[in-house]
């Protein structure tokens, strides 16, 4: 009988030190996923506030009109290259570090249809030059690329006007899908 009651006892005790352990693993598992979780929406945040102040900035420059318009002249090549373009598109995205590797998922649009409506100041423009819209896309990690980008892109000799900066997160959150549209002008070719 003796060992009858110490075998339920021996039983007893292993079930609660089961117990024990399967709520330890538990916990521990638990502390560091929620851990993980508040350092991800952390991020998250900080991300977002980075976002849309570059929207912002993006936002507050885009109708600011340049008083020195005829100092475009000085900077304007005479003839449209969708080759030079490219390379040239190609060359800014390089100088801040977005290659042709996989990794960046670069692409390179030109479009040299573009229009404005009449009431922009852009509009006026098409009156005096030619203008081509880049389009650039690519995938990052880090914002700071796209200020670095558009610092690239205005101390250009070339003249380029940031019209359109979009941002996507990915479901993951694990980068962000960036496109930039801008603008490039060349002299009005003579058609007469």
């Amino acid at each position: 009988m003796l060992n009858r009651r110490i075998s339920n006892y021996i039983f007893y005790l292993i079930i609660i030190a089961i117990i024990g352990v399967v709520y330890l693993v538990r916990s521990l598992m638990l502390g560091g996923l929620l851990e993980k979780i508040d350092t991800l929406d952390n991020n998250n945040i900080s991300l977002q506030a980075e976002i849309d102040n570059l929207k912002d900035i993006v936002q507050t420059n885009k109708d600011v009109q340049e008083d020195d318009l005829y100092e475009l002249f000085n900077q304007v090549p005479q003839k449209y290259s969708s080759t030079e373009l490219t390379y040239l598109a190609i060359s800014k995205l390089e100088l801040v570090g977005i290659d042709e590797s996989l990794d960046y998922g670069r692409s390179i649009i030109l479009n040299s249809k573009v229009s404005f409506s009449n009431d922009s100041i852009l509009s006026e423009l098409v009156q005096q030059f030619d203008v081509v819209e880049v389009q650039v896309q690519f995938d990052i990690e880090d914002t700071s690329v796209i200020s670095n980008l558009i610092d690239v892109l205005n101390d250009s000799d070339h003249v380029f006007l940031v019209n359109y900066v979009d941002f996507h997160t990915t479901e993951d959150e694990s980068f962000i899908n960036v496109t930039i549209h801008f603008l490039s002008f060349y002299e009005k070719e003579d058609l007469s």
